[in-house]
């Protein structure tokens, strides 16, 4: 993909499509099992979360749900997936820090920093 695919991408709001490139490049997990039965959760739509999907638990007595992000850093961050993808673009381009915070995202400077410093 080039990178103003990527842009492209960032920018388009297509949820599922950036969870893949996330999960492709190992930042979100591709399976996780439910903390209640240990069953194989399942990804699946929910427009009511940010992220438009959650992962689910499929065992009809459970059904419990989990943000996508879960054991991600961007668990704790209220910034869209797109967002977080735009800014990761401009710090791999090497784009100066307060360029990157002025034009390309709404993330907070403390934000980017603990994640540049401090991923889980």
């Amino acid at each position: 993909m080039l990178l103003r695919q990527y842009y492209q991408l960032g920018c388009s709001g297509q949820k599922l499509e950036i969870i893949q490139f996330f999960q492709q490049h190992s930042l979100i997990k591709t399976s996780l099992n439910c903390e209640k039965c240990q069953e194989t959760m399942t990804m699946s739509e929910f427009d009511k979360r940010q992220d438009g999907y959650v992962w689910r638990c499929p065992k009809r007595t459970c059904r419990s749900t989990r943000s996508i992000r879960c054991e991600s850093f961007f668990l704790n961050s209220n910034e869209s997936l797109g967002d977080w993808l735009l800014t990761m673009l401009e710090w791999a381009r090497e784009i100066p820090e307060r360029c990157v915070f002025l034009e390309a995202s709404p993330f907070s400077l403390q934000d980017w920093r603990a994640w540049i410093c401090c991923p889980d």
